[in-house]
């Protein structure tokens, strides 16, 4: 057995204790273990394995995968500290053979098996969610050889990969482990006593006493004392009877020897303690039914005590903690010498395994059934592949209802096939669909798809105080359905309706809708026939939009035109509806918009007429004109009109003080002959327009000359006439003088 006062290291053999026997005829005879454990060997690597793997479908936490590392730990001696241990102990029982002076040869050296009697190993790391999902172990080690303990670590993605980054490093990793170990040893030369004492006392005491009077007040008098006392002693005792020849060996011996008997003692009260004593419960405190006076005294006493004495050569259980972290796999090497490769240790696995891969169908109706009228939906889904045949059916009788088909996959074909029957309140015939093919996972039962025609008719923007009724007539008309023809009368007391027939296919073609409007004032209009695709249709004004028409003048209204009258009439004969208006344009409103409600803004013409007034008192008649455009120009074209605009800004007002300018134009053919002039101070000197109204639009040519009055005085300075055609002439800043 070991003997604790015999702990020997030795600078050779570092990170190992060994201890020595405790029979003096056992001298060559020695117990050793390793300070840290280690991933356990075998056949010269370690044992541990890393499993990264990824998932076909997400799990209920939304991961795709994660790892799982196993692997063992052991407290063993490599082969070649082992190696050189025992050359050690064999120099050690061969100079204590001689020491002792025995006969013949020494002994060789051996170790002993330890001998334990409890223990655990735990790993430290724990669950945390975010690198770590579980962590299992045994919870002990073997208690025989090397002590192994095995190890299972769930990883997340993220813990795979930061696990396998700390293998792949030198030095240390993720893989801490502690073993707590108890084992027998012979005790050296003390004696050690622990004892401890523990008592406890209750005492209760209680008197009623009660006075009924029938006459006078009634007595209660009630006295309780109650005491509760509790003590505990303990202690430890130890007389050391040797010293070793190290101090500081003897000195830690010594201080774990007291530790050993604080945790013996701690032992001892953890399984000795009595248990607390209950005080007298509040029902037990009332007065008995029958009884007035009451006295309770009641003592409880508890107490336990126990002492145990430890001498030299007895036999203790004796604790250490070995414990370390195991380093990487990348900075080990096999008993070849060779560095190890932690990508050997790790397995990549797709676990979308073919064998086990299934087809997952979520099937949905987004029908309304109580709108549509319908019993139920019953959906058939067939899978057939390979070997694998599976036909399910499902009834759905609310849009709430939810389907669920799975299936193996069979040589990756996805795709399946189903149909769906269609029953209807209050009718025999069903309506079946076809077999589909697809291989959607989210099926959904579309409202279009049940053989029901189904449109909600409800007021939009239509005014009941314009409107009296209108009546809609529907039509729809599709392959292998009879043509369907329904008309509804729309008023303020019954303004919507529903158009619901069951036409036994899908509702795939658009229907038809056209409307007539009876206005309040008697007037009759129908609307243009429409399409509609849309499960909801509104019902509007039967002037759907508006029409603008900008009418503008044309002309000369500063010097020429003074009013354009004019007579505008919109007509949409389609609808037999029309609008008019009568305008003034004049130089302060030379234009006007025309804005009113139409039927449909894409018919109707613009039919207009009306007269022309110039400022010398003389009319012209605009004639009928009829335009389909939203832009009206009435009045006198600007090409019938010559237009010059002279500019004075060149002029140096400071030489000159008067400048006049002349303008003429002839045309002897037309009997035409108009001259102006210009005058131009220098307090006034804006541009100024001349306009001559032309019989000819080709003869367009005018003569003009200049005429500059100096400031220093003198005759004028008369440019010559000029015939140009130009719409602009510059007078100049100095014109040169003509004689």
């Amino acid at each position: 057995m070991i003997r604790i006062d015999r702990q020997l290291t030795f600078p050779e053999v570092p990170d190992v204790t060994v201890w020595q026997d405790g029979d003096e005829a056992r001298y060559n005879t020695f117990y050793a273990l390793p300070q840290s454990p280690r991933f356990r060997i075998q056949a010269g690597r370690p044992v541990v394995k890393e499993i990264i793997y990824r998932l076909p479908i997400p799990r209920a936490d939304g991961k795709r995968g994660g790892g799982y590392v196993m692997f063992d730990t052991e407290l063993a001696i490599s082969d070649e500290k082992l190696r050189k241990l025992m050359e050690v102990l064999n120099a050690r029982v061969t100079e204590e053979h001689l020491r002792r002076q025995l006969p013949g040869p020494p002994p060789p050296a051996q170790l002993g098996s330890m001998t334990f009697t409890k223990g655990t190993v735990k790993l430290l790391l724990e669950k945390d969610g975010v690198l770590i999902e579980d962590v299992k172990s045994a919870g002990m080690p073997s208690f025989y050889g090397p002590n192994v303990a095995t190890f299972a670590v769930e990883l997340t993605p993220e813990g795979a990969a930061v696990f396998s980054a700390a293998m792949k490093g030198q030095g240390a990793s993720l893989v801490s482990v502690v073993y707590d170990l108890s084992f027998w040893v012979k005790l050296p030369p003390l004696t050690a006593d622990v004892w401890f004492n523990a008592s406890q006392f209750y005492s209760f005491y209680q008197t009623i006493d009660t006075d009924w009077s029938l006459w006078g007040e009634d007595d209660y008098r009630e006295t309780i004392r109650e005491q509760f006392l509790e003590s505990q002693s303990g202690g430890t005792e130890i007389h050391f009877d040797f010293t070793l020849p190290d101090p500081d060996q003897d000195k830690k011996l010594k201080d774990k020897i007291r530790d050993w008997a604080q945790r013996t003692l701690e032992d001892m009260v953890e399984k000795g303690m009595i248990e607390s004593i209950a005080p007298v419960p509040e029902d037990k405190r009332n007065i008995p039914d029958g009884i007035e006076d009451v006295t309770r005294d009641i003592t409880v006493t508890k107490a336990k005590s126990f002492r145990q004495t430890f001498r030299e050569d007895g036999a203790a259980e004796w604790n250490l903690v070995p414990q370390g972290n195991l380093g990487s796999v990348a900075g080990m090497k096999d008993d070849q010498g060779r560095p190890l490769n932690w990508d050997d240790f790790t397995i990549l696995v797709d676990a979308d395994h073919p064998f086990f891969r299934t087809l997952n169908v979520t099937i949905q109706t987004n029908a309304d059934f109580e709108r549509l009228g319908l019993f139920s939906i019953e959906v058939k889904v067939a899978y057939r592949a390979g070997a694998t045949s599976k036909v399910q059916e499902f009834r759905f009788v609310s849009s709430s209802d939810v389907g669920k088909f799975e299936t193996f996959i069979e040589n990756e074909v996805r795709s399946y096939t189903y149909s769906y029957q269609v029953n209807y309140k209050g009718a025999a015939q069903a309506y079946q669909s076809p077999e589909i093919t697809t291989d959607e996972t989210q099926l959904t039962i579309n409202v279009d798809d049940l053989g029901c025609l189904i449109v909600d008719i409800k007021p939009g923007d239509i005014n009941f105080d314009q409107v009296a009724q209108a009546l809609l007539t529907m039509r729809y008309e599709d392959t292998d359905v009879p043509r369907l023809e329904q008309q509804f009368v729309i008023t303020k007391e019954h303004a919507e309706h529903r158009l619901h027939k069951v036409i036994m296919q899908p509702w795939r073609k658009p229907y038809t809708y056209q409307l007539k409007y009876f206005m309040q004032g008697g007037q009759e209009y129908t609307v243009k026939a429409a399409t509609g695709l849309s499960p909801d249709l509104f019902i509007s004004d039967p002037f759907s939009g508006s029409r603008t028409i900008a009418v503008r003048a044309m002309g000369n209204l500063d010097t020429d035109i003074d009013t354009i009258f004019a007579d505008l009439k919109y007509s949409d004969e389609t609808n037999g509806y029309t609008q008019t208006r009568s305008i003034a344009l004049t130089k302060a409103q030379p234009f006007v918009d025309w804005s009113f409600p139409a039927i449909d803004p894409a018919l109707g013409k613009i039919v207009y007429s009306g007269n022309v007034k110039f400022k010398n008192g003389q009319f012209e008649a605009i004639p009928e004109t009829v335009t389909t455009q939203n832009t009206v120009l009435i009045g006198k074209r600007v090409e019938d009109m010559l237009s010059v605009e002279v500019l004075p800004d060149l002029l140096d007002f400071t030489a000159i003080k008067l400048a006049k300018v002349s303008l003429k134009y002839e045309d002897p053919a037309n009997g035409i002959n108009v001259q102006k002039d210009f005058i131009f101070k220098p307090t006034e000197h804006p541009p100024v327009t001349w306009t001559v109204e032309l019989k000819n639009r080709a003869r367009r040519e005018y003569q003009w000359r200049a005429q500059y009055f100096l400031a220093a005085g003198g005759p004028p300075q008369t440019t010559e006439w000029q015939t140009t055609g130009e719409p602009t002439i510059i007078l100049e800043l100095s014109p040169a003088p003509t004689a």
